[in-house]
């Protein structure tokens, strides 16, 4: 959550009428440290330190800011400013509510544990599963595309165009393909007879072991 990296235990008596105060420290981005932020910290006896943090940020796990334990969102927060010495504002947020340990946060291994199974072979590939394949950092996987279907309708109503008999079997079939995740490919009308029905099934056939 983009919020404030805070300790939980400053918060345990929190209340709207007596908020736990913090000061804002520093901020760290996704996918960063708070390094160096720990050095520069002046000590407030008013305040504990926070940070500024936002989704992916990593929190503190050595210093003097590794009690950092959880995290208050930002819009669950209370900003105020005051002015010190030197001009220079600094930033605090009130916290109305206790927070626990841990909220918000997450830890490496959290999502998936070391050797666990992200997806069986010969699986289908979904979009549910696209999420954990990027995260644990697969980039490229090997994969077997989807089986393509060629469907003809027959019947010399159907070749002659005569408007008053509808195609249904060519619209079902490309429907039921797509739902058992085959891909469809409408090719046309055949007339009722063998030899015509079987030129485009050689064509095909040809066509498909020279290119497939």
């Amino acid at each position: 959550m983009d919020g404030f990296a805070i300790a939980s235990s400053w918060t345990s008596n929190a209340s709207c009428l007596k908020p736990a105060i913090f000061r804002t420290i520093g901020k760290i981005a996704a996918g960063q440290e708070c390094d160096g932020v720990s050095s520069t910290y002046e000590y407030d006896e008013h305040a504990q330190p926070c940070l500024e943090i936002m989704t992916g940020g990593h929190f503190p796990t050595t210093g003097a800011l590794s009690g950092l334990d959880a995290c208050v969102k930002l819009e669950d927060v209370v900003h105020t400013k005051f002015d010190r010495q030197c001009n220079r504002a600094i930033k605090y947020v009130k916290v109305a509510s206790p927070v626990r340990r841990g909220t918000n946060r997450r830890v490496a291994g959290g999502d998936m544990a070391k050797s666990q199974l992200i997806v069986r072979a010969g699986q289908r590939i979904q979009s549910s599963h696209i999420l954990p394949l990027a995260s644990a950092g697969n980039s490229r996987i090997e994969i077997e595309r989807r089986l393509r279907v060629g469907i003809w309708s027959t019947g010399t109503e159907h070749t002659r165009g005569d408007a008053s008999i509808v195609d249904v079997n060519g619209p079902y079939l490309q429907a039921a393909c797509a739902e058992y995740g085959v891909e469809p490919e409408f090719l046309g009308y055949l007339d009722n007879d063998a030899e015509i029905v079987a030129e485009p099934f050689e064509q095909r056939s040809s066509w498909a072991s020279t290119t497939s």
